[in-house]
């Protein structure tokens, strides 16, 4: 009884055994043929990604500096041009210092803003220009962030 139960195992084993390889094969084979379209469809969604990325931060650092532009321009309406001011004395330096704070913001996010916009800008063009080094560069992220995690 256990020589036929073993035989029945020995039999059924290389039944699977041959089949996970076949699966195996045909699987390898189907990421081979499909990494070329993948990489070229990731660089297509890389390119337009970073070029709708940078149009949005540059619309946005337009009006955030059109508003500062607009706001000073406002303020100096306000306070220079009508210099016999109805505003009272107390007011006028709390005034000064959150119309000062509101343009300092303005102008750092529209820096941030801007700064963004041309690194994104940069990395459509690599997309365009070099896209095997945009390649290897994902590569080095995803290795470096591999052995990151294998670290703790």
């Amino acid at each position: 009884m256990n020589d036929k139960m073993n035989d029945l195992l020995v039999n059924n084993l290389e039944s699977i055994t041959s089949w996970i390889k076949e699966v195996g094969s045909k699987g390898s084979e189907f990421v081979v043929e499909q990494a070329p379209l993948y990489v070229q469809e990731y660089i297509q969604y890389t390119f337009w990604y970073n070029v709708i990325h940078a149009g949005i931060h540059a619309i946005i650092s337009i009006i955030l500096f059109f508003a500062t532009y607009k706001f000073v321009k406002y303020l100096k309406k306000l306070f220079i041009d009508n210099a016999p001011c109805k505003i009272p004395d107390e007011v006028i330096p709390v005034i000064g210092i959150f119309s000062a704070c509101g343009i300092v913001a303005f102008l750092i996010f529209g820096c941030f803003n801007a700064k963004s916009s041309f690194n994104s800008g940069i990395e459509a063009v690599k997309c365009k220009v070099a896209p095997r080094v945009m390649i290897v560069d994902k590569f080095a992220e995803i290795a470096k962030g591999k052995i990151s995690e294998d670290k703790k």
